[in-house]
């Protein structure tokens, strides 16, 4: 690789390629400011790049590669900004590139502990529920991230190395990350469903909810606990308190309540307050009735104030 590529990829660990013109674009005006001295553009790099918001870590990160692997910095920042407008599009190309190459030779592959452990910070430090089955299509979409937020942690290549392997077992991905001792959301077991629901879960999740004028849960953990007060009072409204009880506890029982739900074939989607006069109401409920049900005067008076724009759901009023 030409001391000018390898200039230009030096921050690929550092800097996402949907930033890079935000990057370079700091790097070149560095360069037009100096005057042809490196060691005033190390100091006006600093200053530009953190204007944009990068961390210290990508101009430190920039100048050491420069200062340890290139004879003429100055010399290869004039070829690359005389290119200024190319260079988002040639970091995005050569990253790619070197993603696709396997890593440096001298580079050990996780043991399975440890890809284990990675895997499971990668994706549930980040909310992520990670792979989560499909085909070509969604393992190029889970890869793309799982090598982003590898990336924010320094560890891209060896989790490119630990893709390689789940992309090498003939078994397929989901195969793969198991003969690795890995436990996907595709491999979890599915939630079980109290007896009367079964395939009905979403029917009548649907019955309790948008059938009695309100919607449900938004997929925000700060209203779970209102949602399951006012979707336990309708399912014994309706004589099946305990297979709702069941299904919730299912549910609760999952690292990613939203995921559990989509198991279930619920979808979950935040709904827009409704605008004055617009209240989905249904029948007014005594405090008295509520009480039956362990909903306290407290939960009430919070329902009464924010009941409908957290989840589009019936007022007391």
């Amino acid at each position: 690789m030409e001391d000018a590529e390898s200039v230009v990829v030096s921050v690929r660990h550092v800097v996402e390629t949907g930033r890079a013109e935000e990057w370079f674009a700091a790097v070149c005006d560095a360069f037009d400011w100096c005057g042809g001295d490196w060691a005033v553009l190390k100091g006006l790099l600093a200053t530009a790049a953190g204007e944009r918001s990068f961390g210290s870590e990508v101009a430190e990160t920039f100048v050491e590669f420069v200062e340890q692997h290139v004879a003429d910095p100055m010399g290869v920042l004039t070829q690359l900004c005389e290119r200024r407008e190319e260079l988002p599009r040639w970091y995005a190309e050569l990253v790619g590139r070197l993603d696709q190459e396997a890593p440096a030779e001298h580079l050990e592959e996780w043991d399975d502990v440890t890809a284990a452990q990675w895997y499971t910070h990668l994706t549930t430090s980040n909310d992520w529920a990670g792979w989560a089955g499909g085909g070509a299509a969604e393992w190029a979409e889970f890869k793309e991230w799982f090598l982003y937020f590898a990336e924010q942690q320094q560890v891209r290549d060896y989790a490119s190395l630990l893709l390689a392997r789940v992309e090498r077992d003939a078994g397929g991905y989901t195969a793969g990350f198991a003969n690795l001792g890995i436990e996907t959301a595709a491999s979890a077991p599915e939630p079980e469903v109290a007896a009367g629901w079964g395939e009905r879960t979403a029917a009548r999740y649907a019955e309790l909810t948008s059938g009695k004028g309100w919607g449900g849960w938004t997929g925000e953990d700060e209203h779970w606990d209102l949602f399951t007060q006012w979707f336990l009072y309708y399912a014994a409204e309706d004589g099946d308190h305990d297979d709702a009880a069941a299904f919730l506890a299912a549910v609760e029982a999952s690292a990613d309540k939203v995921n559990a739900f989509a198991e279930f074939g619920i979808a979950v989607a935040p709904r827009p307050a409704a605008a004055p006069g617009e209240a989905t109401a249904a029948s007014p409920v005594s405090a008295e009735e509520l009480a039956q049900f362990g909903i306290t005067e407290a939960d009430l008076a919070a329902a009464d104030r924010g009941f409908e724009a957290l989840l589009g759901g019936p007022s007391t009023e």
